[in-house]
């Protein structure tokens, strides 16, 4: 999930929804507050509700884009990468390594989400 998305962070924003520490979300801490919930999402599926049916943790990529599209809806989703220890990661990439068992299947950006995104034609 982008960490800016428009379309959802836009909703929350103006529904007046709250970041953790209790202030009202902005761009900024929506991204931010996003950021850290996927990156703890593998361990926190071991309390959740279907914690039995869930075989393996899940993958994640977030990276830092204001962006609201699906995996199916554009080129640029493909292109778009979150680099990690210098190494940049493609969506496809942490999806094979979560499906091989391997690592890092849980890359998320640190980055400030931007007005545009990875791969966005000039």
């Amino acid at each position: 999930m982008n960490l800016g998305d428009t379309l959802i962070s836009s909703g929350d924003i103006e529904a007046g929804l709250a970041a953790p520490d209790g202030k009202p979300f902005t761009r900024l801490t929506w991204g931010t507050t996003l950021a850290e919930m996927l990156r703890v999402l593998p361990q926190r599926v071991a309390s959740g509700h279907e914690r039995e049916a869930i075989s393996r943790p899940p993958g994640v990529f977030g990276p830092a884009c204001l962006k609201h599209y699906t995996i199916f809806s554009e080129s640029s989703t493909y292109q778009d990468s979150v680099t990690v220890d210098g190494k940049a990661y493609t969506v496809l990439e942490v999806m094979r390594n979560w499906l091989a068992g391997q690592k890092p299947d849980v890359v998320v950006s640190r980055e400030v989400p931007q007005a545009r995104c990875p791969g966005d034609d000039e």
